[in-house]
């Protein structure tokens, strides 16, 4: 891109300064000089204008693109991390589901075993 732009420039420049040393004063000269050879110096600066505003434009965008690879890998890498930490959660919730279950079984053991305690502390009481 950087060689386009300078053989633009030097193509542009060399039909200039060879338009600058020709120097006819007649009517022939004065038409083309109006009908083409003036629109093409204006046109030229405006074309490398664009030009270097283009190329410019695409080395920000190619450093945006290589910024946005980067986030995607630093994001890529986030994601792994979360999903690890994910699984060990739910991991942990599961066991501590059954730990709970297995809690509220105690729990239902231990009140459905009430009343028998009860009875025997009685039956103990009683034969004292």
């Amino acid at each position: 891109m950087e060689n386009s732009l300078w053989f633009a420039n030097q193509r542009t420049t060399a039909l200039q300064l060879l338009r600058q040393s020709l120097q006819w004063h007649d009517a022939a000269a004065s038409t083309i000089n109006a009908r083409y050879l003036n629109p093409h110096e204006s046109d030229s600066a405006d074309m490398l204008h664009a030009f270097k505003e283009q190329h410019n434009t695409l080395d920000v965008v190619r450093s945006q693109v290589k910024t946005a690879k980067t986030r995607m890998l630093q994001a890529g890498h986030a994601n792994e991390q979360v999903e690890k930490h994910h699984h060990y959660v739910v991991a942990e919730m599961n066991r501590a589901s059954q730990e709970y279950e297995q809690g509220r079984k105690f729990e239902s053991l231990a009140r459905s075993s009430v009343p028998n305690v009860f009875q025997l502390i009685a039956k103990a009481n009683a034969t004292e």
